[in-house]
């Protein structure tokens, strides 16, 4: 039976070690899969054009990045891909899939970032 899922959640963005702005990210998938699981992620950009796409709000994760966060430790090893990399942290829930699905973030940046 293929059956569809989503979620959503809210986020900062640091740089420089300032919150500059607010992410709300919006996430689906298709496929055979069952459970449910709650999660934290951290998204380290190994470059400034790689920070310049998400704050232009055309960041997206493919089909494949689906599967990383909705798996328990699959981020362990994780390497830079696109000028991104993403770890996971599955907090709490239990998740079984064979997924296709998406990641999209929509970031908002703070009128007067605060200042040290």
């Amino acid at each position: 039976m293929i059956i569809g899922g989503g979620g959503a959640g809210d986020g900062e963005l640091f740089e420089k070690g300032q919150v500059v702005g607010t992410a709300h990210i919006g996430f689906g998938t298709v496929g055979l899969q069952a459970g449910g699981q709650e999660f934290s992620q951290i998204v380290f950009f190994k470059d400034p054009a790689a920070l310049a796409r998400f704050k232009q709000n055309k960041f997206e994760f493919a089909a494949n990045a689906s599967a990383v966060i909705v798996t328990a430790g699959a981020s362990k090893g994780a390497s830079y891909n696109n000028g991104v990399a993403v770890f996971t942290h599955s907090t709490r829930g239990a998740m079984a899939e064979a997924a296709l699905g998406s990641q999209k973030f929509n970031f908002v940046a703070d009128p007067a970032p605060a200042k040290k």
